[in-house]
């Protein structure tokens, strides 16, 4: 018999084998889901240090801030004079423990810590003041290692290792000023590291009390070598508004005062202005400025003479009546190019009070004020003959200046007028400084610049006979140096030399000799001595930026170019970042020369042209220029190079290299 044909299904059947490779597939997922979870509550339980479930010795499952609280109502139901007994502070210890093990977050560490705290602070005045001491900086200590990234509990930590060593000391509860010990060993290790952590604005101040607690600010060597020093104090000076408290935060110039020191100390100029503008700008009339306010704002009167700005010195020296800013005004006057102010501010110190004590008579043939005896105005009697000279000269050049602007040229009457008189204003110049001089030296005849500039004004015999009496002459280097000076021109250069080592030898560590030797040693081409000279310097511990440029020097003269260039250049970058001082043109004037040996005539000329700002002698300005105008007709800019050959002959009218030159552009037409 035929079996019934079944009808056809329109779905496919399922086979046997893929049935069973869907539940294996299934089954495999299941499995790994299920080790992820288990992993990832192992992990937790572990990072915790809890139990996944609630012990068996625990079995209502208290919450952590059910034993909080209980833990505060243990606390309080006690008397006070149960925190005196080792036994109750041991106790409670304990069950800050098993509350530490049920923290998990940064906020249960902090509850449990803030209640460790609290149990140390009071445990101090009893009998177990270590235990509590040391268990709270070692559960700060876990609890900062535990969640590195939090400030908070970096601060916690901080604090609580200088609290185990206040803890040691013990202190009266009723004492007016008890003595806070000083931080060492490995607490204040502690301190200082957790401390280093701390950014936020809020807890600057920890960090800062952290370190002077550690002594690291007392001295200034040592806070410089701190990383973030003086960010810390210039942080703490931002407090100067209302705190939280209610209270101002007091003296914070002085914070950052101390900040742009180590700024200062670090080499960094440019951070030190920035922190010492506030200075400036928060007090702006010394009359009601505090003391702490009145030394910040001379310390930027310094800073802005010593580092670049004379300019905003005299401002602020401006704003004190004392007559010491008024000398430092005048100073910084002069060094901004402000000559008449500056010798007026000078005039006005040396001027006697209405009810003066001392009074010197004036010189009849010359306009000099009465003189008051004070060593404020023996400097200013020395920078005014100092200066008479350069001041006289630079002011007939404005006037010529002034004159050739306006289209009247001095007639040749009035030339023969100048030519042809009894005193021409340079011999005034001198008569004036030298009335100065001798103000000066009628107050102090020991006073050693204002002796040398004198005898300067005096033929040679009578300025030997004057450095060789003087009671100077025996213990001042520089009046010997003086008296070879005034002989150089009896002597040959064979008898100089060794009169210069004589002089060398007798004052072995006086570095102006040796500064001066270097240059008189390489000006006479005599660069055997010159070695000879460094090395004595550097055996004596004479050090100084002369020294590398004289070696450079040698250097270039035996042939080792590229190591001589590369002492120039690194003299030329530190002398944009050293203080004010008169610039050594040498230095660019000789970079420029290696540059021109190298046909590199426009790099040369910008270093020529540095030179010639930096100059101030006529003869050498000039041959400057010759030198730009040699590299400008080598780099074919020959109508320029006329202009500036022009120009150095104004400067040095015997300059022959300068006349041979302008022949020679005659001869080829350039005009």
């Amino acid at each position: 018999m035929t079996a019934p044909v079944q009808p056809e299904s329109n779905h496919p059947q399922p086979k046997p084998g893929s049935l069973r490779t869907a539940l294996r597939y299934a089954f495999l997922l299941g499995t790994l889901l299920f080790l992820i979870v288990a992993g990832v509550l192992v992990f937790f339980a572990a990072k915790s240090g809890r139990p996944i479930f609630a012990p068996q010795d625990n079995p209502a499952g208290k919450s952590f801030s059910v034993k909080l609280r209980e833990y505060d109502r243990a606390v309080t139901a006690e008397p006070e004079s149960a925190w005196l007994s080792a036994e109750f502070t041991a106790g409670l210890i304990r069950r800050l423990d098993d509350l530490e093990k049920d923290a998990l977050g940064v906020e249960s560490h902090l509850s449990v810590l803030k209640r460790r705290r609290v149990l140390a602070i009071h445990a101090n005045a009893g009998a177990d003041t270590a235990t509590a001491a040391s268990a709270y900086l070692a559960a700060a200590c876990r609890a900062a290692e535990r969640f590195p990234y939090s400030q908070l509990l970096s601060a916690v930590a901080a604090e609580a290792a200088a609290h185990s060593v206040l803890s040691e000391v013990p202190v009266l509860r009723n004492a007016p000023a008890p003595v806070v010990p000083p931080l060492r060993g490995p607490a204040a290790e502690t301190a200082i590291r957790y401390a280093a952590d701390l950014t936020e604005p809020g807890l600057i101040p920890l960090a800062l009390s952290v370190y002077v607690l550690a002594g690291e600010i007392s001295d200034p060597e040592r806070a410089v070598t701190i990383p973030r020093s003086g960010e810390f104090l210039a942080s703490v000076s931002e407090f100067s508004g209302e705190r939280a408290a209610g209270t101002r935060f007091r003296d914070w110039e002085n914070f950052l005062l101390d900040a742009a020191v180590i700024r200062l100390l670090q080499g960094d100029t440019r951070g030190t202005a920035v922190l010492i503008q506030p200075l400036i700008n928060s007090r702006a009339d010394p009359e009601t400025a505090g003391p702490a306010a009145l030394r910040a704002l001379r310390f930027g009167a310094e800073f802005f003479y010593d580092f670049g700005d004379p300019r905003r010195a005299a401002e602020i020296f401006s704003r004190f009546s004392d007559d010491r800013s008024i000398g430092r005004q005048a100073d910084a006057l002069w060094l901004a190019g402000q000559q008449g102010p500056a010798r007026n501010l000078w005039m006005v110190l040396i001027s006697p009070a209405a009810d003066g004590p001392d009074r010197i008579t004036p010189s009849p043939d010359l306009t000099v004020p009465d003189l008051l005896v004070s060593d404020l105005q023996v400097r200013c009697l020395y920078n005014l003959a100092s200066t008479e000279q350069r001041f006289v000269a630079e002011r007939m050049a404005q006037i010529a200046a002034e004159r050739a602007a306006s289209g009247t040229p001095e007639t040749p009457e009035e030339a023969f007028a100048r030519r042809t008189a009894v005193t021409t204003p340079e011999q005034d110049a001198d008569a004036r400084a030298l009335v100065w001089i001798e103000r000066l030296l009628s107050l102090d005849r020991t006073h050693l610049y204002g002796l040398i500039r004198y005898t300067r004004f005096l033929d040679s015999q009578r300025a030997l006979a004057i450095l060789e009496t003087t009671e100077l002459a025996e213990t001042e280097p520089l009046i010997s140096l003086e008296r070879l000076r005034r002989r150089m021109p009896d002597w040959t250069v064979d008898r100089i030399i060794p009169e210069t080592w004589l002089l060398l030898n007798h004052s072995p560590g006086a570095a102006a000799l040796y500064q001066w030797a270097g240059y008189y040693f390489d000006y006479q081409k005599h660069y055997g001595d010159t070695a000879r000279l460094l090395r004595a310097a550097k055996n004596h511990g004479i050090d100084g930026p002369w020294l590398t440029f004289h070696q450079s020097i040698n250097l270039i003269h035996d042939g080792k170019y590229d190591e001589g260039e590369a002492l120039l250049l690194s003299l030329e970058a530190d002398s944009g970042r050293s203080s004010v001082q008169d610039p050594v043109w040498q230095i660019p004037a000789n970079i420029a020369r290696l540059m021109e040996a190298r046909r590199a005539n426009a790099a040369a000329l910008d270093y020529y042209a540095i030179a010639a700002a930096q100059v101030k002698d006529a003869a050498c300005a000039a041959k400057i220029q010759y030198r730009m105008a040699r590299c400008l007709r080598a780099l074919g800019r020959d109508r320029e190079s006329r202009r500036i050959l022009e120009y150095g002959l104004t400067l040095d009218a015997e300059n022959l290299n300068i006349r041979l030159e302008l022949r020679r552009l005659d001869d080829m037409g350039i005009f």
